[in-house]
């Protein structure tokens, strides 16, 4: 199996390896899952949530044009016996998830475009638009909702999964993640989706694009620490060279966000066995740091203004800290907003970005919808029989 659609396939070889493997049946590479033989003389592959059956003769070529489809959608494996039993799991329609508006009582107070799969959202820097990615068709790609008109974009068009999108300081470009095969890399490319995209990290290693920084000169970006879990936070130059470390520790790091002003970041980190957030001054990470919470956070959020920093509690509720920056940095005592329709794992905390703060103070989040009732398993009796 390769990583694109004109190499991958199901292929046929001798156990000796004396001849050159041939191309029997070609798939979809991201859509294909499993596969069996049946004794009636038909190869059954289940690709981009369908099983279907092809007829191989005694060479082992393929000896119809078009396949036999016996199910779909189905997810996870199907199974089949010598006597004639199928049995597969029909798959169950994916609980949506809705662009909301929520206001600081979390409240309700609108709803942007239609349900979809949504896995990450990020506004531009004037308010006016989202950056959000999508996954249709079992492939990941960033699109652009205009807010005023609930109009959504797509932005990137490869085959490989695009995500973390992140906008530049003047929101005419955003920078995101791209993976394809084993490599996650870091790419920019015009917002309006017009352009190719072009690569920004210089080495090989994965990034994941966190912040455009406000001098459009710089990004950082999250990166596998390798050998222990958990990621490190780096500094890449837009205009290419070779990426810097910023904040190294034997600890994970989850979404670094840079103040308005550009002179704090913060983050998630479990350095005290739960997750906690903290701020660090910037660029200087070694100027001061302090611990904000006792309880528990992720997704850290600075208000546009930089006196206010939110965060999602661990029971999901919507937290503020009034901040005071000035000659030091001071802040008072974290206080609930509101319950948020967002579930939080202590343990291993969802890296998307759930939720944006507004100019004008109101919260965008990926809310979840109502999750459709489970199906059960099918078992079709003599499934060859449908073929006739």
């Amino acid at each position: 199996m390769a990583g694109n659609l004109a190499d991958s396939g199901v292929f046929l070889a001798s156990l000796d390896g004396a001849t050159t493997p041939t191309r029997v049946v070609a798939v979809q590479p991201r859509g294909f899952n499993w596969m069996a033989y049946s004794p009636s003389g038909h190869l059954l592959i289940q690709n981009e949530g369908r099983v279907l059956a092809y007829r191989i003769d005694e060479q082992g070529r393929v000896a119809e044009n078009e396949p036999a489809v016996l199910a779909e959608p189905i997810d996870g494996n199907f199974s089949i016996s010598r006597d004639g039993l199928l049995m597969y799991h029909r798959a169950t329609a994916t609980a949506g998830r809705q662009l909301t508006w929520f206001d600081r009582s979390g409240k309700t107070v609108g709803t942007v475009g239609e349900p979809a799969t949504y896995g990450g959202v990020e506004l531009s820097p004037s308010g006016d638009r989202a950056a959000v990615d999508i996954t249709t068709a079992a492939n990941r790609d960033i699109w652009v909702m205009d807010l005023a008109r609930a109009i959504v974009s797509r932005t990137t068009f490869e085959d490989s999964a695009e995500w973390s999108a992140v906008w530049s300081p003047d929101g005419r470009q955003l920078a995101f993640a791209s993976q394809d095969q084993n490599s996650t890399r870091l790419y920019v490319k015009p917002a309006s989706g017009v352009g190719a995209r072009s690569l920004v990290a210089s080495d090989e290693g994965s990034a994941i694009p966190i912040t455009w920084l406000g001098d459009g000169q710089r990004i950082i970006f999250a990166r596998p620490k390798g050998a222990t879990p958990g990621y490190d936070t780096w500094l890449q130059p837009v205009g290419g060279g070779r990426p810097s470390m910023f904040l190294e520790m034997p600890f994970d790091k989850l979404t670094v966000r840079v103040s308005p002003a550009s002179r704090y970041v913060a983050y998630a980190s479990n350095e005290s066995g739960q997750y906690q957030i903290f701020v660090q001054t910037f660029p200087d990470p070694a100027g001061g740091r302090w611990q904000i919470t006792s309880e528990g956070g992720i997704e850290p959020k600075w208000r546009r203004d930089g006196k206010e920093l939110y965060y999602l509690g661990f029971d999901g509720k919507m937290m503020a800290v009034p901040v005071t920056g000035g000659a030091g940095f001071t802040t008072a005592r974290p206080a609930a907003l509101f319950q948020t329709p967002l579930t939080v794992n202590r343990a291993q905390p969802n890296r998307e970005r759930r939720y944006d703060v507004a100019p004008d103070g109101r919260f965008l989040m990926i809310a979840p919808t109502a999750a459709p009732a489970q199906t059960p398993y099918t078992i079709v009796v003599n499934w060859m029989a449908g073929l006739k």
